[in-house]
């Protein structure tokens, strides 16, 4: 659906286009209309709000609350929104969902979604964390903990061995809005 926005109304300039394009370009799925914020925040979050946003997209009395999905993660690993630091978009199917939800994660994450620095004692990780931090734990500790699992094994280890580390920062990679091509 993004990619067709993209292609409807071109690639938003700036965060008011952005904010508009998720907002107002929209499907009608059963009857019901749908805006991409709705899928993603109302949907695929299990109606949580969205960053900068004081209320949830569904209210107590929106029937669209009921395909509220009961969790989020790992849908953010899968969610193309056609930007360069962004999922890339890749294929999924009904049977190996999960499995392939999971991968996609750990695609994303190796693929440069969290940077390790041990030497240093710094996670250079993807701003989708940030934004979407209750959706991974409480803290950046519980945040990293969770992408530690996604990670090869010796990485995994070494990065839990050094959360302990009080000195440990979290610096969170800038987004790169850019197409993605």
């Amino acid at each position: 659906m993004a990619i067709h926005a993209i292609l409807v109304w071109g690639h938003p300039a700036g965060p008011l286009e952005r904010t508009k394009m998720f907002g107002e370009f929209k499907y009608v799925i059963g009857g019901y209309t749908y805006s991409l914020s709705a899928i993603q925040h109302g949907i695929i979050r299990g109606n949580h709000r969205q960053p900068y946003h004081l209320a949830k997209p569904f209210n107590e009395k929106d029937k669209r609350s009921m395909v509220a999905l009961p969790y989020a993660e790992p849908c953010h690993f899968a969610l193309v929104c056609g930007t360069r630091s962004g999922p890339p978009l890749r294929c999924f199917s009904p049977g190996e969902i999960d499995k392939e939800l999971m991968e996609a994660t750990r695609d994303f994450l190796r693929g440069g979604g969290l940077l390790v620095d041990l030497s240093s004692k710094v996670a250079y990780i993807s701003k989708i964390f940030n934004w979407y931090a209750v959706d991974f734990g409480n803290g950046e500790k519980s945040v990293l903990k969770h992408a530690s699992t996604y990670l090869e094994p010796q990485l995994s280890e070494a990065l839990l061995d050094v959360l302990v580390d009080t000195q440990f920062r979290v610096v969170y990679q800038t987004y790169d809005w850019g197409l993605n091509h």
